[in-house]
């Protein structure tokens, strides 16, 4: 029996797509005080939209870096928790190779991403006023609790939803099966939530590492019990790790590419003919 989500406690872009809220702006954050940043953070919070909710004007979501989280001072045994991938980064040497960020790729060449970046808001808006209204309100509140915005990098949804080489976009998203209507589903095209969302079952029917807490740093169990490790608190239950990278296309250099290579295979069919 599929163990049923606790939307409320999930942050929605890990179930919704949001096409409904067309233009948004992803904003990166790097405090200069921790208990400043704190409280910039608890001011933000209630925004958060769940996935429990479908917004109809505006959404908030929120993710936060590893040097973010030292920042804040959580205790080093519950940053050590965490999946290496997370707390090494992208521009870690060994991972650039791992991702083929080499020669012009490398971190030295990128806008942004060197210096540290403490947490990402996601603001996503029905229209344009609706998110500059958003973005003046949070300008004010950075600048109150002298929280730096390093980028504001926009976004919005392309013509025919199509990606930038003009292809279609959004055919390849998998179905949550505890989010399906159907219990009759392709297994090749639905996977269980742990796939995506710390604290579920995965198609290995196991719990997907997750970061944790001792239960002595909890002494009023705010957190849920660890379900492979009675003696940890679970940090991660509800939670996901995102991956957020910012990537230049070179569309006409692609097309040209195609193109050649094009010309080149009809050229030999006509010599083999």
């Amino acid at each position: 029996m599929m163990k049923k989500l606790e939307k409320e406690d999930i942050q929605g872009l890990l179930v919704r797509g949001y096409g409904n809220l067309p233009t948004a702006r992803y904003l990166l954050y790097t405090g200069t005080e921790p208990e400043m940043t704190l409280e910039f953070l608890r001011t933000i919070l209630p925004k958060i939209t769940p996935a429990s909710e479908k917004p109809d004007s505006v959404a908030f979501q929120l993710a936060f870096t590893h040097p973010g989280l030292a920042f804040l001072q959580l205790p080093e045994v519950v940053l050590d928790s965490f999946s290496r991938e997370f707390k090494e980064g992208m521009n870690d040497i060994h991972r650039q190779l791992i991702l083929g960020d080499t020669g012009e790729h490398t971190a030295h060449h990128w806008n942004w991403g060197n210096e540290p970046v403490h947490f990402l808001l996601l603001v996503y808006a029905k229209d344009e006023q609706q998110l500059e209204e958003r973005i003046s309100w949070l300008k004010v509140l950075a600048q109150t609790h002298a929280v730096q915005l390093n980028q504001a990098l926009p976004t919005g949804l392309l013509y025919g939803q199509k990606e930038h080489f003009g292809f279609r976009d959004d055919i390849s998203r998998p179905i949550i099966r505890e989010l399906a209507d159907s219990p009759e589903l392709d297994p090749e095209t639905s996977f269980p939530a742990g796939e995506f969302i710390m604290g579920y079952k995965n198609l290995y029917d196991e719990f997907a590492p997750a970061p944790t807490v001792p239960k002595e740093l909890d002494p009023e169990n705010k957190l849920p019990p660890h379900p492979d490790e009675q003696e940890q608190r679970d940090l991660g239950k509800n939670g996901c790790y995102l991956v957020f990278r910012q990537m230049e296309q070179r569309v006409s250099d692609f097309w040209q590419y195609m193109k050649t290579k094009a010309g080149d295979a009809d050229a030999s069919h006509r010599i083999g003919k």
